[in-house]
């Protein structure tokens, strides 16, 4: 039991999972950054991630009942 419950442990956080990931918000930063660059005269990091992540966005009520549906699903199945 313990066994099976260390190896989903190690599948979940693989190098091979892991990488995946990291590709994916590498490629998500940079194509972000270069948007950016294109679109704003006046450049700066607090406006890069404003540009990035809006105030609204994160805010919404939608945004919220996501997060509280990740956060329940994770709870009750972490696996």
């Amino acid at each position: 039991m313990l066994d099976d419950l260390v190896g989903k442990i190690l599948d979940k956080i693989s190098g091979t999972s892991l990488l995946a990931t990291g590709l994916l918000l590498l490629t998500a930063f940079v194509s972000a950054l270069v948007a950016y660059w294109r679109t704003v005269e006046e450049k700066s990091w607090k406006e890069f991630f404003e540009f990035v992540i809006p105030h609204e966005v994160i805010t919404h009520p939608s945004a919220k009942a996501d997060l509280l549906f990740w956060v329940t699903k994770k709870a009750l199945m972490p696996f």
